[in-house]
């Protein structure tokens, strides 16, 4: 079994597997505290399931990522994933861009 505290997009192998992630509601709202420039939450994440705390986690990794390569990513549902989002993920998808 992979290790679920990477940054799983960056280990998925199909969008099958990165969308399960996306989807999961710690990892957006994590993804949109950052966006809105909150700090990390460590009450919030200490009241977390382990697999939460690590779906937060990823989130924001996610987003300072986009915020970093400049992407403006526009996501207010979890199980809509942004078209800008979702082809950051298939880019890393691609054999040779791990």
């Amino acid at each position: 079994m992979r290790d679920p505290s990477d940054v799983a997009t960056r280990r998925a192998r199909h969008w099958p597997e990165a969308r399960q992630v996306l989807s999961h509601p710690d990892f957006h709202h994590g993804f949109r505290e950052v966006q809105s420039g909150r700090p990390f939450d460590h009450r919030r994440a200490d009241a977390l399931p382990r697999l939460g705390q690590i779906r937060y986690e990823n989130g924001r990794q996610i987003a300072a990522e986009c915020a970093a390569l400049g992407l403006a990513v526009d996501w207010p549902s979890p199980g809509h994933i942004p078209p800008a989002l979702k082809h950051l993920v298939l880019r890393r998808l691609q054999p040779g861009r791990r």
